[in-house]
């Protein structure tokens, strides 16, 4: 992981109010590109957007967070939930 400036991003998660995030660096995933690298207390989070479907994909009426720029990848990540 490379140091990069410490930027902070408070997600508003609908129902839990708001999870406060600050960007720690940024990490190199061969063959797919740079992801940013953020903390949420105390915890370090590598985020592939969590590899999963997030819950508006099964339910519209589910609020859908979206990731930042610097959590998005223009490869195929074979990971995570697969939805038919």
């Amino acid at each position: 992981m490379e140091a990069a400036d410490p930027t902070p991003w408070d997600v508003e998660t609908g129902t839990d109010g708001v999870v406060p995030f600050v960007r720690l660096g940024v990490v190199a995933l061969p063959g797919l590109g740079e992801l940013d690298v953020w903390g949420d207390g105390g915890r370090l989070v590598l985020d592939l957007d969590f590899a999963y479907a997030p819950s508006c994909a099964y339910d519209p009426a589910l609020a859908c967070l979206l990731a930042p720029p610097g959590n998005r990848v223009d490869a195929v990540v074979p990971v995570g939930e697969l939805q038919p």
